[in-house]
């Protein structure tokens, strides 16, 4: 009766360890990407051909890395004003970062939006497909940027995409899945090993008083 509740309670620490393992490694996963990402990245058109435009979505640099993965933004797009607006908040290094820019519209028909922005060292142009209700962009690095811009590299295309796809990527990149298979695999190991001894352990033999009388 002893070993049974040995091994009920060591069933038990193992339990609560494995449980204890698990909440370590997704407390890790949130650490790492702290926080969730709204929009869908689609396009709404319903009222394209009254003027207006708008997505939530999060930017990503197609066969690349976006320096700063963790972006959210809201572009809405007046055709009356010749201008979209981006409102957007970014994370890095743990820094909460809001920023808020106008495009110029250069093109708007039945079919598609254009525009963009001409920045000191780069251009970005965005468009807009009505059909597919999607948003990409590319990115140029101008051929006379000075040195103090750095290392860009051209053409890199940008797609607008939905922001739960992205956090789901980077909780997978950052997730330690084998760091925590070695420490649950040693941790169980232990718990059998010592169910193995306390199973096996012989009980003690009380010698009678009298044995030599």
């Amino acid at each position: 009766m002893k070993k049974l509740l040995k091994v009920l309670g060591i069933l038990v620490l193992t339990l609560a360890g494995v449980v204890g393992l698990i909440a370590l490694y997704g407390s890790l996963i949130e650490f790492a990407v702290p926080v969730g990402l709204i929009g869908d990245g689609q396009v709404n058109v319903g009222s394209w051909d009254d003027g207006y435009a708008s997505t939530m979505g999060t930017w990503v640099i197609d066969q690349g890395r976006y320096a700063t993965p963790l972006n959210a933004s809201d572009i809405r797009c007046y055709r009356d004003q010749h201008v979209c607006y981006e409102a957007q908040a970014t994370i890095f290094a743990g820094y909460l970062s809001p920023n808020f820019e106008q495009y110029p519209i250069v093109r708007w028909d039945n079919w598609s939006i254009e525009f963009g922005n001409d920045l000191p060292c780069v251009n970005y142009l965005y468009v807009i497909d009505r059909s597919t209700q999607k948003l990409s962009g590319i990115r140029l690095k101008k051929d006379n940027a000075a040195e103090a811009c750095g290392r860009i590299e051209s053409d890199a295309r940008l797609s607008f995409v939905k922001g739960l796809d992205v956090v789901m990527i980077l909780r997978r990149e950052n997730s330690p899945r084998a760091l925590f298979l070695i420490l649950g695999s040693g941790f169980v190991f232990l718990m059998l090993a010592w169910i193995w001894m306390v199973t096996r352990r012989k009980p003690r033999r009380v010698r009678s008083p009298h044995a030599h009388l």
